[in-house]
């Protein structure tokens, strides 16, 4: 029986909450919960989190979902941390929700077991820690395929339409999670194949789901926008090879992100050299030590991986874990599919619709490991939690967002009566970013990037910033994603100090992977 007792509305129809929290769970919940909470408003918005900010107020035509629940949720506050709050409920409910899944696949212990590895993952944690769709999606991917299980063990049309309603609202979350409605014709096709009326039902909730994301599908295929993402985002990354390819198991469960590991051992590379040759000549060094111990925590994910295979044949409940795999593998294949005939996308966080499947498909060879040698799974158990305590002491110990912070401070320390600030970057970003943390009495004025830094002439930078000058004082120059080159500077304080200055500091505030803010701070030149 999949319900122990009848509970109203949505909850019963995603199969959620069918019998009493389990002490593990609960424990396992109130860990996910610290994990997401500490250090939640410790680091500064980055471009993707005031991108999302900025959604809330005119939410995006093809994925409005997030940025409409965000624009709700704004309305009760606006710091760092009640905006990243959304996520870390979100994130909660995955871990949940991927509990609930695994259970009724394996059994309890596979179900606490992979809610463990979410809730102690640090791309999850990461996701949920981030004012971002992120974590939304694999709560809408695992709801909407609970709901569906209960539809092909009893099927019912408030089962079918719960499906349908969170299947939209994915798609309408962010359009690559379309994928996930091939293994759901596929496995529909088949359950419902002595059963032609539900197949019927099926169809018309696909039909549905379909027209919803019409206009969507017309505007990224059509308006172009999926052919400028693809050229603006991914189309300087290799094609994924099979260390890049195997290595997306090691980041959902233990270590992320991947080039951090290998940053950590002084092994640096452009986004055209993640293919396995540069990766493989990289690695074969003195200094590669942890890169071979995640290498080996990898092999044994894989060999897991293939112990739940083994079940297919072997358990009795092996035809809900083969669903599992079909819903987690045949997006990935599409998804490897696009990354090399189009551009790559094979990264984490477009692929987190699928990654709780994979998560429980490690814990479902763990389950089989533990029940044939106890001391076996125990040793794996004891190298996971080496494993993924390195990934997590690099996550809460490593800058990953734009450090505002660390600029405020730095002005806030050294500002002297009569200093101006000259904020060089994107306009539509200033609000939340410089200002929303220097609070200080240094007046800032804008100056806008410019599509050529040749662009940068005197008489521009006169004209926006014309208040401010003649300063007479010192200049803090603040750039973000502009002074590429020494020149573009030079000219900034060339125009508002004249020729005889001098740079008394300069700072460089690098974060993971956007690019760095710079600080400088001039002077005219004592006579």
């Amino acid at each position: 029986m999949l319900m122990k007792f009848k509970v109203p509305g949505i909850l019963q129809e995603i199969g959620v909450f069918d019998r009493e929290r389990s002490l593990p769970i609960a424990i396992v919940l109130g860990v996910a919960t610290i994990l997401r909470i500490y250090q939640l408003g410790t680091e500064a918005l980055w471009i993707d989190e005031m991108l999302s900010i900025e959604g809330a107020d005119n939410p995006p035509a093809v994925r409005p979902f997030y940025f409409i629940l965000l624009r709700f949720w704004m309305v009760l506050g606006s710091s760092d941390a009640w905006l990243r709050a959304l996520s870390v409920l979100f994130g909660l409910g995955t871990v949940y929700l991927t509990y609930e899944l695994g259970r009724r696949a394996i059994g309890e212990f596979t179900g606490v077991a992979s809610a463990a590895i979410i809730a102690l993952s640090p791309v999850f944690i990461h996701h949920s820690q981030e004012i971002r769709m992120y974590s939304l999606i694999p709560f809408l991917s695992l709801a909407g395929t609970l709901a569906l299980s209960r539809a092909f063990e009893r099927p019912s049309n408030a089962s079918l339409t719960v499906w349908a309603i969170f299947r939209i609202a994915l798609l309408l979350t962010n359009a690559n999670n379309v994928l996930i409605l091939f293994p759901d014709m596929l496995l529909a096709a088949w359950r419902f194949r002595r059963k032609i009326n539900w197949l019927f039902a099926f169809g018309g909730g696909l039909v549905t789901i379909g027209l919803a994301f019409l206009p969507a599908f017309c505007i990224l295929s059509f308006g172009g926008e999926s052919a400028e993402f693809m050229e603006q985002q991914v189309s300087d990354y290799a094609k994924p090879g099979i260390l890049q390819i195997g290595g997306m198991l090691l980041q959902y469960v233990a270590y992320w992100p991947l080039r951090f590991l290998l940053e950590s051992n002084k092994i640096e590379l452009a986004n055209s050299e993640l293919g396995d040759a540069d990766l493989i000549s990289r690695v074969l060094q003195p200094n590669a030590f942890p890169l071979f111990f995640y290498g080996a925590f990898l092999m044994v994910l894989a060999g897991l991986v293939c112990l739940a295979f083994v079940a297919f044949r072997t358990e009795r409940r092996s035809s809900h874990l083969l669903d599992i795999a079909i819903w987690g593998i045949v997006p990935s294949l599409a998804m490897l599919a696009i990354s090399y005939i189009k551009k790559p996308l094979w990264f984490p966080r477009y692929l987190m619709f699928v990654g709780p499947y994979i998560i429980i498909l490690v814990a479902a060879g763990l389950t089989i490991l533990w029940n044939w040698k106890k001391v076996a799974a125990i040793s794996i158990a004891v190298f996971y939690a080496i494993a993924v305590g390195g990934g997590l002491f690099d996550y809460y110990t490593n800058l990953y967002r734009d450090d505002w912070h660390g600029v405020a401070r730095t002005i806030a320390a050294n500002e002297q009566p009569g200093d101006v600030i000259i904020y060089h970057s994107v306009p539509r970003f200033f609000e939340r970013s410089l200002p929303r943390y220097y609070r200080g009495p240094v007046p800032i004025y804008t100056l806008d990037m410019q599509p050529d830094p040749a662009l940068l002439t005197p008489a521009l930078i006169q004209e926006q910033v014309g208040e401010a000058l003649p300063v007479q004082s010192r200049l803090w120059v603040v750039c973000w994603q502009t002074c590429q080159t020494q020149e573009e500077v030079d000219r900034i304080f060339d125009t508002t100090l004249g020729a005889g200055f001098e740079i008394q500091e300069k700072q460089t505030y690098q974060v993971l992977s956007a690019d760095p803010i710079k600080v400088y701070r001039a002077a005219p030149r004592s006579s």
